[in-house]
């Protein structure tokens, strides 16, 4: 279980802080291979820049382009998952914003995924913390702002293993604006009996968003 390799997918789009971002991203991630980082950029090509950045990473990694869209990553998020089945990577999957404060704790935690897990996700939410509340091996509620989804989750807030990806058809990820984390997880299981708890019952969080976010009106 200690050696899943880790698949991490990054849309990623040009503005002054990116390379900042990407470079403590990088940091952390330098320390928790085995894994596999698939950055999208949302153009029409591939920023050289980026691809200098990545070869003096040493991280093992593909880098392309999808785009322009300007869709919150949803076409690159869809492009990468169709990267995976193609070639038939293995491992656990990881929505990994390029954005986010990330602790190394995390990687440890995604690699006990056997099938889809949940965690908590910080700046996040009206506690401050989204998360289920787990007690007995079960959701007894959501601590979550956008309570109206099914499965109020953060893109942050979940990992899941490549063998779920198999009974899907594309597109895999045909949403489009703000979400769609709740609509790919229920196309992903078939019971909440499903889902594995990390982070201390989720109570422990390893991932931050970079500044407070608020949890957008269901479309």
């Amino acid at each position: 279980m200690e050696n899943n390799p880790l698949i991490i997918i990054t849309p990623t789009w040009k503005r002054p802080e990116r390379i900042p971002y990407l470079r403590r991203f990088a940091a952390v991630l330098r320390d928790a291979a085995p894994l596999k980082w698939l950055l999208v950029e949302d153009a029409a090509h591939t920023d050289p820049e980026v691809t200098a950045f990545l070869l003096e990473t040493g991280i093992d990694h593909t880098y392309w382009a999808v785009g322009p869209t300007r869709d919150k990553g949803n076409p690159q998020r869809d492009s990468a998952l169709l990267h995976i089945l193609a070639n038939q990577l293995h491992g656990i999957i990881y929505n990994g914003d390029d954005d986010n404060h990330y602790s190394p704790a995390l990687f440890h935690e995604l690699r006990k995924v056997r099938h889809i897990g949940l965690l908590p996700v910080g700046n996040l939410g009206p506690s401050g913390i989204e998360r289920p509340i787990v007690s007995d091996g079960r959701i007894q509620y959501w601590d979550a702002g956008w309570k109206s989804r099914k499965y109020p989750v953060d893109m942050a807030g979940f990992a899941f293993h490549t063998t779920l990806l198999a009974a899907l058809q594309p597109p895999l990820w045909n949403h489009t604006g703000v979400g769609g984390e709740s609509e790919f997880i229920d196309k992903l299981i078939t019971t909440p009996a499903q889902f594995e708890f990390l982070c201390d019952n989720c109570t422990t969080c390893h991932v931050w968003h970079n500044h407070p976010l608020q949890s957008p009106p269901p479309a």
